[in-house]
């Protein structure tokens, strides 16, 4: 692996000027933006004080976020739906034989996403929040880095996520204002089937999986402006992590076993909602995620074996449009 000769890159192995940022036979990316736009603009309509349609709606409209199962309605139920933005970027470095050299990924994410939440109260103060996120994977050209020669390659993509959490709420006396200590766990799944784009064969195949455990804060207001606003802000010091991947390159095949129980995470969401009846809403939302892990990977190359750093990070940026049913 470390003796084989350079390649050079062919018509079809040219880097694009921003690499792994352009889609594949896919124009889901400007329109799916141009849309949410769109539809903020119908949505803030009804949202300006003084509005008398905001305000009668509003007016009749039951709390989706009480103090208590006390007010008579104790759960919410929302279906998510949105677009994601975001790359995963891998490195394994250092190693201890110089015939497997280091080598770098970086993964476009960009794909459409679905996703569904619910929260109830178990106390007057305590509630149980779920929630799933599933995307629709796309392809996307990306430029992957082994043994000092850069190849483009195509890769498709799949993220799932699932977190359950419980939230205690206090102060600020009641409705409409609530705020309160967050504590939950975070699944995320990530799979990546790639191939060369060249003359040669060549495939890779990447399985990540993390444990998050985590904190945070939480606060809503259900009368803002005639509208319901969220923000939730966690974090987690803790991810545990376990890749697990395999290359074929020009008939040569390589296994790829990795942990990490280091790292960073942390997540920022932000929705607003606008009442639409007695119980059921409609809103806007987006949602930063920042993960950052580093761990040790063993590398196998026919009767060659290494061990190297593992490092990575990830961005996503999750925004679309919410319904919501309160009851």
């Amino acid at each position: 692996m470390g003796t084989r000769p350079q390649i050079e890159h062919s018509a079809t192995n040219r880097r694009s000027p921003i690499p792994g940022r352009f889609p594949i036979g896919s124009t889901t990316g400007v329109y799916v933006p141009l849309i949410s736009i769109v539809l903020s603009a119908l949505l803030l309509v009804g949202v300006v004080p003084g509005n008398a349609k905001a305000a009668g709606i509003l007016a009749g409209f039951r709390d989706p976020f009480p103090s208590g199962a006390a007010t008579g309605q104790s759960s919410i139920v929302e279906g998510r739906f949105g677009y994601l933005w975001g790359f995963d970027e891998i490195w394994f470095r250092d190693g201890d034989n110089s015939l497997i050299g280091p080598a770098k990924q970086e993964v476009t994410l960009n794909s459409l996403a679905f996703g569904l939440y619910g929260e109830t109260f178990l106390l007057s103060d305590l509630t149980a929040r779920v929630q799933a996120w599933i995307n629709v994977p796309n392809e996307w050209r990306n430029d992957f880095l082994f043994d000092g020669v850069e190849r483009a390659w195509d890769s498709r993509t799949r993220y799932l996520g699932v977190d359950l959490s419980i939230a205690y709420f206090f102060g600020l006396g009641g409705p409409p204002y609530r705020a309160g200590l967050v504590a939950g766990y975070r699944y995320n799944d990530f799979d990546y089937r790639s191939h060369l784009v060249s003359l040669e064969a060549g495939s890779f195949n990447d399985h990540l999986q993390v444990h998050i455990p985590y904190l945070g804060i939480s606060y809503a207001h259900s009368r803002f402006m005639g509208s319901v606003v969220r923000l939730d802000i966690l974090a987690s010091w803790l991810t545990l992590c376990r890749l697990d991947g395999e290359r074929d390159l020009e008939g040569e095949a390589m296994q790829i076993d990795g942990h990490s129980v280091t790292g960073f995470w942390c997540e920022a969401l932000f929705a607003w909602s606008f009442p639409l009846t007695e119980n059921a809403l409609a809103g806007l939302f987006v949602k930063y995620n920042y993960l950052e892990l580093s761990g040790g990977a063993t590398v196998k190359l026919g009767l060659s074996e290494t061990r190297f750093s593992m490092d990575s990070r990830s961005h996503l940026i999750l925004t679309g449009l919410t319904v919501s049913y309160a009851f």
